[in-house]
């Protein structure tokens, strides 16, 4: 059913719509969208009714460039997660670890990454996370689950958000599963397995198309700060 595939987005489904009307018969947009879905979201020429609508790429386009640096990180960051199950917990932990890596370029880098999302020193704040979720909340980029205190964005924003990251995104997987890496605590209680299960997916999307060397965070490991 089409309108599932487009995750019952209302305004992917109208440019659906509008495409389908002057172009082609439903069963012919479908197959076009599974070969070529970023042509049609950011496709302009055909839309609604509405003059003031804009294709689906270019209206989070417009929001995304209001948003503050690290706001732009973090989407980046969670177009390289799963879609679901994001939670400030795994990058306070990693924040919080006292793990060295060999490789220092890439400590460095997380780090950096990490101070923009509320590590400070030795500590972490979630003030200054919060504010950064705050930005993509504020322009609906990002939904918050208080069940389960996890994150979660809409499957063609995360599908997008790749595009955000197209000429660094080898380097933005390899920063983030080293972050799932290091929020991966060295205690055994059936909380740290329960944690450990909420990173599964995540580490699953953040392999994809990465070599084994980048992701053997052991090798990359030295030692413990004491």
């Amino acid at each position: 059913m089409m309108i599932k595939e487009l995750h019952y987005f209302a305004l992917a489904v109208a440019q659906a719509g509008a495409f389908i009307h002057c172009h082609s018969s439903l069963s012919e947009y479908r197959e076009l969208y599974q070969r070529e879905r970023d042509n049609l979201l950011q496709n302009e020429e055909i839309q609604g009714q509405d003059p003031y609508e804009s294709a689906v790429y270019s209206t989070w386009r417009l929001s995304y460039d209001k948003l503050d640096p690290s706001a732009r990180l973090f989407l980046q960051i969670c177009s390289v997660l799963h879609h679901e199950g994001i939670s400030e917990k795994m990058f306070e932990k990693a924040a919080l670890s006292e793990e060295q890596l060999e490789d220092s370029e890439l400590e460095d880098e997380v780090t950096k990454l990490l101070n923009q999302l509320g590590k400070h020193d030795s500590g972490w704040s979630s003030w200054t996370f919060r504010k950064v979720i705050k930005g993509l909340m504020s322009h609906s980029l990002i939904e918050y689950d208080d069940q389960n205190r996890t994150y979660s964005i809409h499957p063609l924003v995360h599908h997008w958000g790749g595009t955000m990251t197209q000429g660094n995104r080898h380097d933005m997987q390899k920063l983030t599963l080293t972050i799932i890496g290091l929020s991966v605590p060295w205690t055994f209680t059936e909380e740290d397995y329960k944690y450990r299960r909420t990173l599964l997916k995540h580490a699953i999307d953040s392999m994809a198309s990465l070599k084994p060397e980048d992701i053997d965070l052991h090798r990359q490991t030295c030692s413990r700060s004491k």
